[in-house]
């Protein structure tokens, strides 16, 4: 519809301006010698409103118009001999000024040709002139052109052969460098031995089982983050492995271990012990387990030894939140055991002592680090309840026993 629209506003004003063509045509301004036709200010005006398609589209149908007999022309003349005559115009009116142009790419030519007497015969030998030098102008331009070609594309050839032989050379040296780099890397830097650091809980032979390189693998084509993976998958009870090469045949294993577990029980009433990272890391009996903090109220799922814990009721986060904070107060000697009922209610015990009510896990670093405060200003022998839910603000109530 867009499209229609302005095509039909293009036909309305090439319509009107060829009108408008029509009626100030025959019009002139008699000025001088040579009077000015009106037809001449009207075909710019035509050209810059409707541009080259539209408006020669306007002035043929002016053209059309005075060629079957219309009196549109100058002095209200028409026909086909007013256009086309013997003269090209008449004896006041001749032909005054021919412009010859052509195009080749972005070179544009055009010539202006004048002619004092209306002579047809004289226009088309000069016509006829100037194209023949125009041709021989361009032929001479495309010969010149084809030989710059040609000696250019000589000067390149002469570049790569000189840039060749150059580059062999370095390509030889750079072969030679990555062939000497392949045969250190394939001959040389074999591992002979492994150095472990860090190490309580594993000895330093277990860590280099686990870590799966064998004396005589290649020290650098081995992948540090594997061999880490592999400590890691198997030995539990390791929390970070850093794995580094010490040329020329040394492999260093550098863990950090957990040092707190805690105990939970499976579907089957089975102990097995977590890591405060929330790794099951073994498992173990039920005397075993009471020398650890033991978390109850929540049961692990299917635990696999190795693997993070799953733990039921959706208790999985609070659990491992209760593990880690615990550990963080340093407060894994005092706390016996900690009941998870829900998300919301968790209780600690310590040292059979004080039965610690700490709500959920919200805040809990903070709540862990208040019940050290409260625990310091009671009674050696003082026992008890503590809430520390934080129900009504930034308080701690404790009951005493009698």
């Amino acid at each position: 519809m867009k499209n229609q629209k302005i095509t039909t506003y293009q036909m309305a004003v090439t319509a009107v301006m060829a009108a408008v063509l029509c009626v100030l045509g025959p019009l002139t301004v008699p000025i001088g010698a040579i009077p000015i036709s009106l037809a001449n200010f009207v075909i710019c005006l035509t050209a810059w409103l409707l541009g080259p398609k539209f408006g020669t589209l306007s002035v043929a149908i002016y053209l059309a118009i005075g060629l079957i007999g219309v009196p549109v022309f100058s002095g209200y003349g028409a026909g086909l001999a007013k256009v086309a005559g013997p003269t090209g115009g008449d004896a006041v009116r001749p032909v005054g000024t021919v412009y010859l142009g052509a195009a080749r790419g972005d070179t544009v030519y055009v010539k202006k040709l004048f002619v004092s007497r209306p002579d047809r015969a004289l226009i088309r030998a000069r016509a006829a002139q100037t194209a023949q030098r125009h041709r021989e102008e361009r032929k001479e331009s495309n010969y010149l052109q084809g030989q710059r070609r040609k000696q250019q594309r000589q000067a390149k050839q002469r570049t790569r052969m000189r840039i060749g032989k150059a580059a062999w050379k370095r390509i030889a040296v750079m072969a030679g460098i990555v062939i000497a780099v392949v045969l250190s890397m394939v001959i040389f830097f074999r591992v002979q031995d492994v150095k472990v650091y860090g190490n309580s809980k594993y000895s330093a032979q277990q860590v280099a089982d686990a870590c799966g390189v064998a004396k005589g693998d290649n020290l650098l084509t081995m992948s540090r983050g594997e061999v880490a993976g592999n400590v890691l998958a198997a030995l539990p009870y390791v929390n970070t492995v850093q794995v580094t090469r010490q040329l020329p045949d040394t492999l260093v294993i550098t863990v950090t271990e957990y040092e707190t577990t805690f105990a939970m029980t499976d579907e089957s009433g089975v102990y097995y012990l977590v890591t405060a990272g929330g790794k099951v890391a073994e498992k173990v009996n039920e005397k075993d387990a009471r020398q650890h903090v033991v978390i109850q109220g929540a049961t692990l799922q299917s635990p696999q030894v190795g693997q993070a814990a799953s733990i039921g009721d959706g208790l999985t986060e609070t659990v491992r939140t209760v593990m880690t904070e615990l550990d963080a107060a340093e407060l894994t000697e005092q706390i016996t055991s900690v009941t998870v009922g829900s998300a919301s209610k968790i209780t600690a015990y310590y040292e059979d002592r004080f039965e610690v009510h700490l709500g959920s896990s919200e805040r809990l670093a903070y709540k862990l680090e208040f019940l050290k405060t409260v625990i310091a200003q009671q009674k050696d022998y003082a026992t008890g309840s503590i809430d520390l839910t934080l129900s009504d603000g930034d308080q701690a109530h404790v009951r005493l026993d009698s």
